[in-house]
């Protein structure tokens, strides 16, 4: 089994879907059994986790921990429930991705509660970590990979290239409590969260998306974004999306036909963007 591990990072009642939980658990969904442990809902996530691991042996492989962290409240949080972890189970397989690891990638292997660290995007690395740690290939051909020797060394593997997110699978919110995620807002009473894009082009100095992506932005098409919202609209009953693109506005006549083709949705919708990049766009 794999267990996505979400630390806490807002206050109840207010949690955001862990739409970067979510992209992973869909390259795995139907491949591997999985669960979503949510520091955001769940008061004690160390004990649940240790529990749904204890006997689980997966599939030739040690059960794996895949942990999302963020600089701040999350690395606060991911720490002392990883050490709870690997004080119970020293044998799961402590993963960790996002923003924290791409860019400590040798801070966090110095520690003992994490095994290995896949930087940047982590949904075609996730999949290859698996394999490898069932034995199926060498540690040495992950990309984007970082990990440690027995002997302590830390190696890092080139960089994965980038998968197009329009090839990636739909997420799979059957999977989780879609009930907890969606809040009333200022924009409707059954607001939900959404990430179109991945990366951003710019360099600002104080943003952690420009080691993570090199400057790269990957975008879903037009149609790939109408697809998801109609879902979450139809099948969740949501009237209102918050897009939390780093930059959502990057391409004028993306959003252009983004804005035509969800219209006759009726969501009302809130996205990030810079000024100077919205001051060049047509009246």
């Amino acid at each position: 089994m794999i267990l996505f591990y979400n630390p806490r990072s807002t206050t109840p009642g207010k949690q955001p879907l862990p739409l970067s939980i979510m992209a992973l658990a869909a390259v795995i969904e139907g491949r591997e059994s999985w669960g979503l442990i949510d520091g955001n809902v769940d008061p004690d996530p160390a004990s649940t986790i240790t529990e749904r691991l204890r006997d689980d042996g997966g599939r030739g492989g040690p059960p794996v921990l895949a942990v999302s962290v963020m600089p701040g409240a999350k690395v606060s949080e991911a720490v002392p429930v990883c050490t709870r972890v690997r004080a119970a189970l020293p044998h799961v397989h402590i993963v960790w991705g996002g923003y924290f690891p791409t860019q400590h990638t040798a801070t966090v292997l110095q520690s003992a509660i994490v095994d290995t660290v896949v930087r940047s995007q982590g949904e075609q690395p996730l999949l290859q970590l698996l394999e490898a740690l069932r034995g199926e290939r060498p540690m040495e051909t992950v990309g984007s990979l970082s990990w440690k020797k027995a002997d302590g060394t830390i190696v890092s593997n080139g960089a994965a290239p980038f998968t197009p997110l329009d090839d990636l699978p739909e997420f799979p919110y059957h999977r989780v409590p879609m009930e907890r995620y969606i809040h009333p807002t200022y924009l409707g009473q059954r607001t939900v969260a959404h990430n179109s894009s991945f990366g951003c082009p710019f360099a600002c100095s104080f943003c952690a998306v420009v080691a993570m992506t090199q400057r790269r932005w990957l975008a879903q098409s037009p149609a790939r974004v109408e697809g998801t919202l109609r879902t979450l609209r139809d099948e969740y009953r949501a009237d209102a999306v918050q897009m939390h693109d780093m930059d959502f506005f990057i391409n004028e006549a993306r959003v252009a036909e983004i804005a035509e083709r969800i219209t006759p949705l009726g969501l009302s919708w809130w996205a990030l963007g810079r000024v100077d990049a919205l001051m060049r766009y047509s009246d």
